[in-house]
């Protein structure tokens, strides 16, 4: 199963954890069963312009509503990155 690495300000929603082992063939069912097991990231659900996705550190561009054709392995790693600003 895919492990998804979650970024610091959104561990709270996966009881502080820092990755978790979730089911998915596909990047859009691995995070359809990320919202399942922790509802808290339904934060992020409708707004992912707010994050950046990589699969083995690999940027994907893709639109969300393509990410059902995004295959993933069992070994495969999905990351979380939520953009920080400053000034």
């Amino acid at each position: 199963m895919p492990r998804v690495i979650i970024p610091s300000p959104l561990r709270k929603h996966a009881n502080n954890q820092r990755e978790v082992v979730i089911d998915g063939e596909s990047l859009k069912e691995t995070i359809e069963h990320l919202l399942q097991k922790y509802p808290g990231f339904k934060v992020i659900n409708h707004d992912f312009a707010l994050l950046s996705v990589f699969i083995n550190s690999k940027l994907i561009r893709s639109r969300v509503d393509k990410w059902d054709r995004l295959s993933l392995n069992n070994d495969d790693e999905v990351t979380l990155i939520v953009p920080i600003a400053g000034g």
